[in-house]
Order: C-alpha cells, then structure tokens, then sequence
C-alpha cells in the first residue's frame, strides 16, 4: 500500500520544513492533518478500521489546529467571496386561484 509511506514522507517533510523555518507550526499541523488522511486510507485498504478511525480522529484535530492558527486565512477568504457572490432568489408557491 503506497498510502503509508506517503504519508510518512508528508510528515518527515513537514518536519523538515518547520525546523529549517521554511514554514509556521499552522501550516505543519495541516501538513500533518493530510498525512493522517493518507494513514487512514491505507489502514482501511490493509483492514485495520480501528487504525483508522484514530487517525481520522487525528486529522480532524490537526485540520482544526490549521484552521484557527492563521492557516485557513486564505481559504476563508475565498469561501467569503464566494458567499458575495451568491444571491438568493425568492421562491413562493403558486397561489390557488
């Protein structure tokens, strides 16, 4: 299963990339919150489901840590503009004649 080490090479990069300065502790716990994403496909393509719902559970937190430490910004803002951009039309029903 190529997931597993995929995800082992994620982490060691983010690591890497956090010890060199080359990226905030936001944007690794995203990195890390990926990593755990490729974990738990592989756990289920192995079998292990309780494996997999640890690291699951572990990604969820690692994306909420990505989210409210500044790493999201970009992505609020998008979601924002395009919250802009749509406009709600109203739709009534027939009235009986």
């Amino acid at each position: 299963m190529a997931f597993i080490p995929l995800g082992i090479g994620v982490e060691v990069f983010a690591v890497a990339a956090l010890l060199t300065g080359r990226i905030t502790y936001s944007t690794m716990a995203g990195l890390f919150g990926v990593a755990c994403v490729f974990f738990g496909i592989g756990s289920l393509l192995t079998g292990s489901d309780t494996r997999a719902a640890i690291n699951v559970a572990l990604a969820a937190l690692y994306f909420h840590q990505w989210w409210h430490g500044g790493g999201g910004g970009r992505t609020r803002r998008r979601l924002r503009d395009l919250r802009a951009r749509f406009q709600g039309t109203r739709r009534t029903a027939p009235a009986p004649v």
